[in-house]
């Protein structure tokens, strides 16, 4: 089995931290610098990536979460893998895309959140058409149909974020993801990752 694990970080908007060696036993390692969107990488490799498009199993990464023990345990055999967003609340999509009207990061762009959650409320996406994700940690086996229609919608409502995208794109193609619980990654460090903060969220 052959396995992959990326990340991406243009512009300096990580710090690059070197991975141990030992936690990627076996698996072949990508590092990414160049390019328009580090997102579009994240979202659909097999599109973006040429390189990658052989591998049986792809591991995404975002450049903030470090591994602290080996990734092996990650894989399995559900088309996509993602983390099980810790607020619960959230599962209701209309919350969690106004809390992001409330906290921008400076990359978000407010006003098209607005109009994908009144395009949302027009198509009758139910408030909870699934639960809450983060895609700090992607796992991936031969999920292209859900790649290219999460980059289909991510490109659509152009507002910088790419969870809510990926909870509509699975919605319309009646699929679910597997999920691995939040404490999986801490910024604490008592755990498989630890959460590094952004570097332009520092204060």
């Amino acid at each position: 089995m052959k396995i992959a694990l990326y990340t991406a970080n243009f512009g300096n908007y990580e710090i690059g931290r070197p991975i141990n060696a030992e936690f990627i036993k076996g698996i072949d390692y990508y590092y990414y610098t160049e390019g328009d969107d580090a997102k579009l990488l994240k979202i659909n490799p097999y599109k973006y990536l040429p390189e990658l498009r052989d591998y049986d199993v792809l591991i995404w990464l975002d450049g903030n979460i470090e591994p602290l023990a080996p990734v092996h345990h990650l894989i399995n055999d559900e088309p996509m893998t993602v983390l099980r967003h810790l607020c619960t609340k959230y599962d209701d999509i209309y919350v969690e895309l106004e809390s992001k009207l409330r906290n921008p990061r400076p990359r978000t762009n407010v006003e098209n959140i607005r109009k994908q959650i009144s395009r949302y409320r027009e198509e009758g996406i139910p408030a909870r058409p699934n639960v809450a994700i983060g895609t700090g940690i992607i796992v991936r086996r031969d999920s292209r149909d859900i790649c290219n229609a999460w980059e289909a919608e991510y490109k659509r409502v152009a507002t910088g974020r790419d969870q809510q995208s990926l909870r509509y794109a699975l919605y319309q193609l009646g699929e679910q993801v597997n999920t691995i619980p939040w404490s999986t990654i801490s910024k604490k460090g008592a755990s498989m990752f630890y959460h590094h903060n952004h570097r332009e969220h520092k204060v």
